[in-house]
């Protein structure tokens, strides 16, 4: 019986190594193929470019996370929904918005609950309503 059961087992492991390879497979696909390359022609753009400066205007060129001043070359698009864990989303314009280098890359791939929780612990209520002011609406349906 415990033989039957360990066989299971094993061929369980094994489907569940063969699933997560597949979708790793996949997801590699999906951001080398389609997202990323979509994404860096978006920024190199004059569209792209467009977008960037009139987020930098609509903030005051202030992070709306640490409130400090950006420039050009300070500032940094970021995907509210990490490229990490949505690659689809990576070229979405939906799903972007700017921070400071330093912020967005203490952000890295949080998810986004994550990430305003981590700034609330951080930096308190005050950069929180800041970020939500300036942030992207809701992706959601986008991700679905």
């Amino acid at each position: 019986m415990f033989d039957d059961i360990d066989a299971i087992a094993r061929k369980a492991r094994q489907a569940n190594s063969k699933f997560h390879d597949t979708a790793r497979e996949a997801y590699q696909f999906a951001r080398s193929e389609y997202a990323d390359p979509k994404y860096e022609a978006f920024k190199a753009s004059e569209a792209g470019r467009a977008w960037k400066q009139r987020k930098l205007e609509e903030c005051d060129y202030r992070c709306p996370e640490c409130d400090r001043r950006m420039s050009e070359a300070t500032v940094s698009i970021d995907h509210k929904h990490p490229r990490r864990h949505y690659p689809l989303l990576a070229w979405e314009v939906s799903n972007l918005w700017i921070l400071c280098r330093a912020c967005n890359k203490v952000k890295g791939d949080m998810e986004w609950e994550e990430y305003l929780e981590a700034v609330k612990l951080r930096r308190g209520e005050k950069s929180v309503s800041r970020i939500l002011a300036y942030v992207p609406p809701d992706t959601d349906k986008e991700m679905r």
